[in-house]
């Protein structure tokens, strides 16, 4: 895990590509909101009523 701002030295030292999955926390959208980009995230206007399923 790296702390939100924080920097990485990951290396791939495998012959297939890496794959990173990142997590967030505390929610900020509303329930299967998907964005495949930051930018749109950054950009979308969905209001976030607060509440989570898990």
């Amino acid at each position: 895990m790296v702390p939100a701002g924080g920097h990485h030295h990951l290396i791939n030292t495998g012959k297939l590509d890496l794959k990173l999955h990142s997590r967030y926390s505390p929610p900020s959208h509303q329930e299967g909101t998907v964005c495949p980009l930051r930018v749109y995230a950054d950009v979308s206007k969905l209001p976030f009523d607060g509440g989570t399923t898990e």
